[in-house]
């Protein structure tokens, strides 16, 4: 009796997340005849994962991405990070992100722009009948090169800070022994250094089909919808298609 009273909060939580987020992306699909481009984009995935202990664990992502198909490079990431897995359903992350954005686009920038950025994040963790749910909550401390318009470059010696939030709902449905489902929403919001004057940054949706090939190998082919604000009279919307590699050790 218990466990069906927990899995029914579960699912009536899970309802809310849904209904909150399909009625913020319905407030900021509106955009009231600001301006609206972007073109098809491909983004590839490296996720490196190794357990070193029983909860702790190190990591990378590399991400290479492209607009308008593999015409244009867009940005390059890299992303080491460490976990701690406080139980089952608890995971404590900490890490670093490397961006460079390339000019690309209808409104490209003026020269290759660098950014760094720090992340503490937090995921929550339950199942839903066969389906994994997470609940990912991700803090940045952003700094972003400024321009200087005497050498035409950015100059990363002069940084702005500002602030993200980032909220990602994801669930995992396993079809069979080696395949699997996943689809996600990731609403994110952005703040200056003093977390105020807070406004809606962009909205990813993802849904993928992946495919586990054992000895920690997983492959997984998704399209991703992005919306993003780039300023008060314009918005970028890029249709992309993802391919994600993701290999884990374990040592312990």
């Amino acid at each position: 009796m218990k466990m069906l009273t927990i899995h029914s909060k579960c699912r009536n939580a899970l309802w809310i997340h849904l209904l909150s987020l399909i009625g913020m992306i319905a407030i900021c699909n509106h955009t009231y005849g600001q301006k609206v481009y972007g073109k098809s984009d491909v983004w590839l995935l490296l996720l490196n994962g190794v357990e070193i202990m029983d909860q702790w664990s190190v990591g990378n992502e590399l991400h290479l991405r492209y607009d308008d198909g593999f015409r244009d490079k867009e940005q390059l990431l890299i992303r080491p990070f460490v976990n701690y897995k406080a139980s089952e359903q608890v995971v404590l992350s900490a890490g670093y992100t490397y961006i460079k954005t390339y000019p690309y686009g209808k409104y490209p920038l003026p020269a290759d722009k660098p950014e760094h950025n720090v992340w503490e994040q937090i995921t929550l963790k339950h199942s839903l009948g066969k389906a994994s749910v997470s609940h990912r909550y991700r803090m940045e401390q952003r700094f972003l090169s400024t321009y200087n318009p005497v050498n035409e470059d950015y100059d990363f010696s002069r940084t702005s800070h500002s602030n993200r939030f980032r909220y990602r709902l994801t669930l995992k449905y396993p079809i069979g022994r080696q395949f699997f489902l996943q689809v996600f929403d990731e609403f994110w919001i952005k703040s200056d250094n003093h977390l105020l004057n807070a406004s809606f940054d962009r909205n990813w949706m993802y849904v993928g089909i992946g495919r586990k090939f054992g000895y920690g190998l997983t492959l997984q082919l998704a399209y991703l919808h992005q919306n993003t604000r780039v300023d008060t009279e314009k918005y970028e919307r890029h249709p992309t298609a993802q391919l994600t590699m993701q290999y884990d050790l374990k040592l312990n």
